[in-house]
């Protein structure tokens, strides 16, 4: 891929966004958000909802408002005038950490809103309840923000060491997307599906194939979607193992509010049935009918 240079008056003196230490706070981020939503998820299917304040709520948010601050960061001391940046009057704006802010922000203001939803309409029971859909839009944003934000410093780079960093950096950030791209398909992977089933293929072939067509356009990396994809796949190990971490250290209290209805022995309790309690019916936030898990948890 050829690489576009800048004048060192303008580009070569000022620092990258990874010497700012932007791009350092959004990778550690990327990988906190997905974390902290499949977590919210299985807390939720655990447990139930009961306040705003859980702990994934309070990892997830954190995070966010950290990629925030880093974000706009990176927006104020980012003063390099390149052809990638956007110009407003005096100022210049990197595109990809403006759409990380964008993101983030949206991200922090869906969360207030979801509460408020939560309290008019009652508890969604669906990963894709339209208020729900903004934050996972507002999530994907950052992280798509941050992959354009990786590609655009490989394209500014003249040091070929530091070309490399970006590109395995970008590498980074586009599992990520891969795995905004697949999280609709929570409630599947979860085995608590709202929707019918013919959902998951139509979504698993038409959504994770545009992101790894995408990376293997924006490299020339003969292996950068196939890369990606292994990427993402440890990823998911991770995430396996982070879950099974915190459901045996029973953090939501799940054992101890339903021990009857532990599947398997968790915070050092014996197991008990497969199912939690209360599967009553009850209507969604799209107006179906739909299994309540826990429906008799507090709101």
């Amino acid at each position: 891929m050829n690489t576009i240079t800048t004048a060192p008056s303008r580009a070569g003196t000022s620092r990258d966004l990874w010497a700012l230490g932007v791009l350092p706070v959004l990778a550690l981020g990327a990988l906190a958000g997905l974390l902290g939503i499949y977590w919210d998820v299985a807390w939720h299917i655990d447990i139930g909802r009961d306040t705003f304040f859980t702990l994934p709520h309070n990892f997830l948010y954190s995070s966010i408002a950290i990629v925030l601050i880093a974000s706009l960061y990176g927006l104020l001391r980012d003063r390099r005038d390149t052809p990638f940046h956007l110009h407003w009057r005096s100022l210049r704006f990197h595109p990809g950490v403006l759409i990380v802010a964008v993101g983030a922000a949206l991200e922090l203001l869906f969360a207030p809103l979801d509460e408020l939803w939560h309290q008019l309409f009652g508890i969604n029971v669906t990963l894709w309840a339209p208020m729900h859909l903004v934050g996972v839009l507002g999530l994907s944003l950052a992280s798509f923000g941050s992959l354009v934000s990786a590609w655009l410093e490989r394209r500014l780079a003249v040091d070929e060491r530091r070309r490399q960093h970006f590109g395995r950096l970008t590498l980074f950030f586009a599992a990520a997307v891969l795995g905004w791209s697949v999280l609709l398909l929570a409630e599947f992977d979860f085995n608590t599906p709202q929707f019918p089933s013919f959902w998951h293929p139509v979504l698993l072939v038409g959504l994770p194939p545009l992101v790894l067509v995408l990376i293997r356009r924006l490299t020339a990396w003969r292996w950068a979607a196939t890369v990606t994809a292994l990427l993402y796949t440890a990823f998911r190990l991770a995430l396996a193992g982070w879950l099974i971490t915190t459901a045996s250290l029973d953090l939501a209290g799940y054992a101890a509010s339903y021990p009857a209805a532990v599947p398997f022995g968790v915070g050092g309790r014996p197991a008990g049935p497969s199912r939690a309690p209360g599967l009553a019916a009850r209507t969604d936030c799209w107006g179906r009918d739909a299994p309540q898990h826990l429906a008799a948890g507090r709101a």
